[in-house]
């Protein structure tokens, strides 16, 4: 059976979390015999399904809620991010809308440290990573590159005690760590339009929240005398609004009753695939 995820260059970890996470969790999916290709982390239910050949779901989410997918398309749902999705989908989100898959990491992964100091802060992965780094690092804040591969990416989330994230994945790594967060929009405004605002409430409402994002001015390389001044003054502002969220009360985190519930039931349509997988492995 085949994995499709979606690739970069550079790689987003948000993607490629696939490519550590599934040979663990379903360590008969390469063998598998089944005819068709498996969608697990992502928001990559759309019109890139509407190809031949069966699709198995186990957590993936829709970008919006008209999916462009056919009728007919050979749609074999294990599960899937969150009640958005499960609706896009026509399907009963209580009995399918579990969780993102990404959050199965607790299962896999073990931080190199129980000490948790500082904050971090994770771009969208098509910011320019070295200007955010100036101005985060600039605060005291740990920049966290979405293009470190998963574990070093683990590992830098999991020194921090909270974690201000642009970045969907960044702020769903850190609820499954226990980490606190806070989300924030910039460039993903643009370069998602209403698909970041679908998704953020699709997963937010499957842990029990409400996506409330703060803005931030997105930021470029700048050259010329008046894009510099304009750059500059930018850079306060967001450096005044991290500071803002940094030092507030407010914070992000599903509850321990919620996660838990929702976790089980993803690890619940795991292993109904597991055991599909089972049955047809070479």
């Amino acid at each position: 059976m085949e994995l499709y995820w979606y690739q970069s260059d550079p790689p987003n970890v948000g993607d490629a979390l696939n490519v550590w996470l599934w040979p663990r969790a379903l360590p008969n999916l390469a063998a598998s015999t089944l005819d068709g290709t498996f969608y697990g982390i992502g928001s990559i239910l759309d019109k890139r399904l509407n190809s031949p050949g069966a699709k198995y779901v186990l957590g993936s989410g829709a970008r919006q809620r008209d999916t462009g997918i056919a009728p007919d398309v050979g749609l074999h749902c294990f599960a899937v991010r969150g009640p958005l999705t499960a609706e896009a989908l026509g399907l009963a989100a209580d009995r399918y809308a579990a969780i993102d898959p990404a959050t199965l990491l607790v299962r896999y992964y073990t931080a190199q440290t129980t000490e948790r100091h500082g904050i971090g802060f994770v771009p969208y992965f098509t910011a320019p990573g070295d200007s955010w780094r100036r101005i985060v690092e600039n605060l005291g804040m740990r920049f966290i590159s979405p293009h470190l591969d998963v574990e070093a990416f683990l590992d830098e989330m999991s020194r921090c005690s909270f974690i201000i994230s642009e970045a969907m994945h960044g702020a769903i790594l850190a609820d499954a760590l226990r980490i606190p967060w806070f989300p924030v929009c910039a460039h993903n405004t643009g370069h998602e339009g209403a698909t970041r605002q679908f998704k953020w409430t699709d997963w937010c409402r499957s842990v029990g929240l409400e996506y409330q994002p703060a803005p931030l001015p997105p930021i470029w390389p700048a050259s010329g005398m008046v894009a510099s001044a304009r750059g500059y003054l930018k850079r306060k502002l967001i450096e005044q609004r991290l500071r803002a969220i940094a030092g507030g009360k407010r914070r992000f985190l599903s509850s321990p009753q919620v996660f838990d519930s929702k976790l089980a039931q993803l690890e619940d349509a795991v292993g109904e695939f597991n055991q599909l997988l089972s049955r047809t492995a070479a």
